[in-house]
C-alpha cells in the first residue's frame, strides 16, 4: 500500500505470500497491547481492519457488501436516500460521539440501535472471513501496515474482543 502517511509502521513487508494466519496473529498481538489504529492489509483480497483500545470495531474488503449495500439491496433502504445520507454524513474525528451514517439511520428511525450493531457486526465478520479464509481461488498476505490515526465511524457502536473474534474465524 502506497502512501501511508501519519502515525504509520510496517508490521511486516514481505516480498513473497504469508500465510493468512497471520493477518489473525497480528491482529491478536495487537488486541493484547490495546492498540488503537487501523491495519491496511495488502494482498488478495486485501483490506483494513479497525482497533480501538484493542478491540476491533470494523473490517472491510472489496468483496464484503458495505452497509449501504446491504440496506439498499434488502429494500430496507431506498438508493437516493443512502445517497443522501452517505453525503451528509461526515466521517468521524476522534472525539465525535455519533457516528456518521449510522447515526443518520438511527436518527431518521430506518433502523435500531441493535439493528445497526447487528449489520456493523456482520459486515466485520464477512470481511475477517475474507481476509483470513481462503474460500474459493487464492487468498494471501503481502504486507501488513498500522497506522495510528486512522479510526472508523463504527466504534460508536461496535467494539469486539479480537480473542472471541478469533474463536469464530477458527
Amino acid at each position: 500500500i502506497q502512501g501511508v502517511t501519519g502515525g504509520g509502521r510496517i508490521l511486516a513487508e514481505l516480498g513473497w505470500e504469508a500465510p493468512v494466519d497471520r493477518v489473525l496473529n497480528e491482529l491478536a498481538r495487537l488486541g493484547r497491547s490495546a492498540a488503537t489504529g487501523a491495519v491496511e492489509i495488502s494482498g488478495r483480497p486485501g483490506g483494513i481492519v479497525y482497533l480501538n483500545q484493542g478491540r476491533l470495531t470494523f473490517a472491510e474488503s472489496p468483496g464484503v457488501p458495505d452497509l449501504g449495500t446491504r440496506l439498499v439491496g434488502s429494500g430496507r433502504v431506498a438508493p437516493d436516500v443512502w445517497d443522501q445520507i452517505a453525503r451528509e454524513s461526515p466521517p468521524v474525528s476522534p472525539g465525535v460521539p455519533d457516528g456518521a451514517p449510522g447515526a443518520a439511520l438511527a436518527g431518521r428511525g430506518i433502523i435500531t440501535p441493535t439493528e445497526l450493531q447487528r449489520l456493523l457486526q456482520s459486515i466485520t465478520l464477512d470481511a475477517l472471513l475474507a481476509l483470513t479464509t481462503p474460500f474459493v481461488g487464492e487468498c494471501s498476505v503481502r504486507g501488513l501496515w498500522f497506522m495510528t490515526q486512522r479510526s472508523h465511524w463504527a466504534e460508536t457502536v461496535l467494539a469486539m474482543d479480537i480473542g472471541s473474534v478469533r474463536d469464530y474465524i477458527d
